[in-house]
């Protein structure tokens, strides 16, 4: 897919087989972005602003998503309260909430494209199980995956990807109840956004899961690019280097080994950590 954000035009297009599969062009693009950020700054600062300014904005500080660092730009403009020129800061969250509306006409044109795209690819239609229904099951699995674990590392101020894999559960189902109680556990969050082996959060989402397994049989691995480290066997604490599971654990993409037996059940789900930053940020506006 290629989307293309021109001055007065956006165009949508699915390419597949050096061919246009579906595509789309709406009236919406820079100009737009630079109109929203005008209204908005009327509206939220009570300030008049010129198109050079506005420009000057979405190009320095604009984002649709929150950076990973905060940052500010100081204007000029004219106070439609006193008449006179002001100067004051405006910051790239601020221009998140500017760009909202333009952004949201540009994602349905993503999305009616994407709806329009099935079945014009040409391909000959799947109708039962065979090695064709196989390779097109994979591949779904790897494209949704993949989104997934994009979905879960863009988390608002999240600093880290989570992925917790669980393994020797009785069956699939008691597999993916138990990854999703450690990646849903607030406590186990905190703990990787500051780097802390601290296996028991683990073991405590582990156990308060509703599900059926032994708990004595439960071992925790905690793994990065870094390395990694036997932290919990047997649903106990083991000894193991504190500073080498810190410096595992201050990766920004961190796995957690889930073993829960010797059952064939396994499973894996998606989170981020708990930074100060997901919390302030959640907590200065309503969805």
């Amino acid at each position: 897919m290629i989307v293309d954000i021109g001055g007065g035009t956006t165009d949508v297009a699915v390419i597949s087989l050096s061919g246009v599969v579906e595509s789309a062009s709406i009236k919406i693009a820079g100009d737009q972005f630079n109109e929203a950020v005008i209204k908005y700054i009327r509206r939220k600062h009570n300030v008049l602003i010129g198109e050079r300014t506005a420009e000057e904005l979405k190009m320095s500080i604009g984002c649709v998503y929150p950076r990973e660092e905060e940052q500010t730009m100081e204007i000029k403009g004219r106070d439609l309260m006193t008449g006179l020129p002001r100067a004051f800061t405006v910051s790239s969250s601020e221009m998140i909430e500017a760009f909202e509306e333009p952004t949201m006409r540009i994602l349905e044109a993503v999305h009616s494209v994407l709806e329009r795209t099935s079945g014009l690819a040409g391909n000959a239609e799947i109708t039962e199980q065979n090695a064709d229904y196989a390779v097109f099951r994979q591949a779904l699995y790897i494209v949704m995956m993949n989104l997934t674990r994009k979905l879960a590392k863009d988390g608002e101020g999240a600093s880290k990807l989570l992925e917790c894999t669980v393994s020797g559960a009785k069956d699939l189902d008691t597999a993916i109840i138990i990854a999703k109680s450690v990646i849903c556990s607030p406590l186990f969050k905190c703990a990787m956004f500051g780097a802390d082996a601290n296996w028991g959060r683990v073991l405590c989402a582990v156990g308060y899961a509703p599900a059926e397994f032994d708990i004595h049989a439960v071992s925790v691995t905690l793994a990065s690019r870094a390395g990694s480290v036997l932290v919990c066997e047997h649903g106990a604490g083991v000894a193991f280097s504190e500073e080498e599971a810190k410096k595992i654990l201050l990766e920004d993409e961190i796995q957690i080994l889930v073993s829960v037996g010797d059952g064939a059940g396994t499973a894996t789900a998606w989170g981020c950590d708990l930074t100060y930053d997901y919390v302030k940020i959640n907590g200065d506006y309503r969805s």
